[in-house]
């Protein structure tokens, strides 16, 4: 599986590479979830994606005794469940009723729920964190996502002010510093009629102070394709580092596998 320094792709110069970062366990042909989103939305979709990307790698390496949550079924609870509002929710808000529910002594170190939005600097973050409003800033986005996604260690939401996706993997211009793709699942299939599970790699675009990427989408109405632009707003992240896989006393939750 191709993950952190996984893949290096030759570029213009000696010096430039483009670099891909993918989820440990996740390449472009594997390990990626890709459900599609019920009557509550995408946010319920892209939550139970991350939480079965967790859960597979959780078990890689601990003893597991949680229940194990099928991506379906975890969606359909989110969807179902009177905890979450019927026009749509959070996914943190998801990733958190999961955790309490499945996994109730990880210890957070947040205060309470809603406390999810980051001062510019704080990096020592828990189990989920949400990056704040992006607003389409490239700076912000791309600092973020070179700390924690290239690491392997993470799997996120990115969503603009409409819709929500799954990320599982960016690619880097390491002369510029710069991402140039990302790869997303989308809970929306582009033909209804015949959902396919896919994966997008999405190319990076800029125009003025608009930093976006751009994917094709099925007008299933008039049989046509159509370009529908992701303008970053927020990152939220669900990560399987150790350090916060602890109980209030700082103990370890699983037990190392033998």
């Amino acid at each position: 599986m191709a993950y952190a320094l996984g893949i290096i792709l030759p570029f213009s110069s000696a010096k430039a590479e483009k670099v891909q970062y993918w989820a440990k366990g996740v390449s472009e042909d594997a390990g990626w979830y890709n459900t599609f989103q019920f009557t509550n939305g995408c946010w319920a979709a892209v939550s139970s994606n991350m939480i079965a990307w967790w859960q597979d790698r959780i078990k890689e390496t601990y003893i597991y005794t949680g229940k194990c949550w099928d991506p379906e079924e975890v969606n359909r609870e989110f969807d179902r469940n009177t905890y979450f509002n019927d026009g749509g929710d959070y996914v943190y808000k998801a990733l958190d009723w999961y955790l309490r529910e499945t996994h109730p002594t990880i210890a957070y170190t947040r205060t309470n729920l809603y406390q999810s939005y980051l001062f510019e600097d704080d990096y020592d973050n828990p189990i989920i964190f949400t990056r704040g409003y992006i607003d389409s800033n490239e700076a912000i986005f791309t600092d973020v996502l070179l700390r924690y996604f290239t690491t392997g260690n993470y799997v996120a939401q990115i969503r603009d002010m409409n819709h929500a996706w799954t990320l599982w993997a960016i690619e880097v211009d390491t002369e510029t510093n710069t991402i140039t793709r990302i790869w997303v699942t989308d809970s929306v299939p582009n033909d209804r009629n015949n959902p396919k599970k896919e994966i997008h790699a999405l190319d990076s675009k800029r125009y003025k102070d608009l930093f976006y990427f751009e994917r094709g989408i099925y007008d299933e109405e008039n049989n046509s394709w159509g370009v529908q632009a992701i303008h970053p707003a927020e990152l939220t992240f669900f990560g399987i580092e150790g350090r916060f896989l602890v109980d209030a006393n700082g103990e370890p939750v699983f037990e190392q596998k033998p």
